[in-house]
């Protein structure tokens, strides 16, 4: 996910601790702060890495050099973490920076792509080249943007400027990605595209991960393959639906945790009392990890208890397609 969706908060987190930690190397004069209260340091986005802190409050944010922002918030694992991080010692926050120059930013498809200046080859051209909203001034506005020679899809693209072609990835989503953009940023425009499905379910931090897991490939289980693929062109996003729904159990399993004589996590007295593990919403999911012959990873969760596969509202196909892939 959006990897904004991502698809969040952070509301756990200090926020003297991250100011800090956005300042710690330069001078207050240097930092300014643009209308939606994005702070730069001499031009350039000052983005916050939290590790520890933000995974016990039940939220896993990956941030990696060229990516920036994770891209569609489904990591492998993360919505089961978040009913069992909260149960464990929070650690002391360990907090980083890391600078994104917005003079190497560009947005296509209302889309935020970055690049760390690596040389790319390019393929078709698809476009050109736009400035990111609140991002100062990119370098590469009106640049015409290709395809990377030999893939599909828009997960990285190449981008030509002054002679010389270099490689912009995917770095923030400009909104809830539908499944036509998701399919055309991982290359996936026809069942031919997908190299293997990888899907697993049964999950058991205990034991380590998922306990059942199968792999479609194709050659093998180009029928599956097909079948799966003309399921999700046909999903509906609803993020908004998923996030009530989520919003009501949620609300629902606390107040029952409370009134069965739970509360909040305290060390007043020395005893160590559990925090409250999180929504059973997102229980008993099943991963599912679609791989393109770009060899880009579109990764999405169906949630049985919601009836959502990701932010799209599950079908009764889709049910009738994992239950024979997993039985």
């Amino acid at each position: 996910m959006k990897t904004k969706d991502l698809f969040k908060e952070l509301s756990n987190i200090d926020d003297k601790l991250i100011e800090e930690a956005s300042l710690n190397e330069a001078e207050e004069g240097d930092v300014s702060v643009d209308k939606e209260g994005k702070r730069y340091v001499n031009g350039r986005l000052r983005n916050k890495i939290i590790s520890y802190g933000a995974m016990a409050a039940g939220l896993l944010i990956v941030i990696g050099v060229g990516l920036g922002v994770a891209v569609n918030g489904n990591n492998r694992g993360e919505k089961n973490q978040r009913e069992t991080m909260a149960t464990e010692a929070c650690t002391e926050p360990a907090l980083e920076t890391m600078v994104v120059n917005t003079k190497d930013m560009m947005l296509f498809e209302d889309n935020i792509y970055y690049t760390d200046g690596e040389e790319a080859v390019k393929g078709t051209l698809i476009g050109e080249a736009g400035q990111p909203p609140a991002y100062g001034t990119s370098d590469y506005v009106g640049c015409p943007v290709y395809l990377v020679e030999g893939h599909k899809g828009t997960l990285r693209v190449a981008v030509e400027k002054d002679g010389k072609v270099v490689l912009f990835r995917l770095r923030e989503w400009g909104k809830e990605p539908n499944m036509e953009l998701c399919k055309r940023v991982y290359g996936i425009l026809s069942a031919d595209d997908i190299e293997s499905v990888r899907v697993e379910w049964n999950y058991d931090p205990n034991a380590g991960g998922y306990q059942g897991d199968v792999t479609l490939k194709s050659g093998s289980d180009d029928e599956k393959i097909a079948w799966l693929y003309d399921i999700l062109s046909e999903l509906i996003l609803d993020a908004e639906g998923h996030r009530e729904i989520v919003d009501k159990i949620s609300k629902a399993d606390y107040d029952r945790w409370v009134e069965e004589g739970n509360k909040a996590y305290t060390n007043e007295t020395g005893s160590y009392v559990p925090a409250y593990g999180g929504t059973s919403a997102y229980s008993n999911n099943v991963h599912i990890i679609i791989r393109s012959n770009d060899g880009s990873e579109f990764d999405m969760d169906y949630y049985p208890k919601i009836a959502y596969i990701s932010y799209f509202t599950a079908t009764d196909e889709l049910v009738d397609w994992i239950d024979s892939v997993t039985k």
